[in-house]
């Protein structure tokens, strides 16, 4: 997964304080494509 690699390189190149704000983030893109996978 090369999107997931993206992700990955960017999270390390934030600081801490967006590292929460991210998170939410990743959490609500997970939710979108569990959604997208089970209908």
């Amino acid at each position: 997964m090369d999107y997931f690699e993206e992700f990955e390189a960017l999270y390390k190149k934030l600081d801490k304080g967006d590292i929460a704000f991210v998170k939410i983030l990743y959490t609500l893109v997970l939710r979108h494509l569990e959604r997208k996978g089970k209908v």
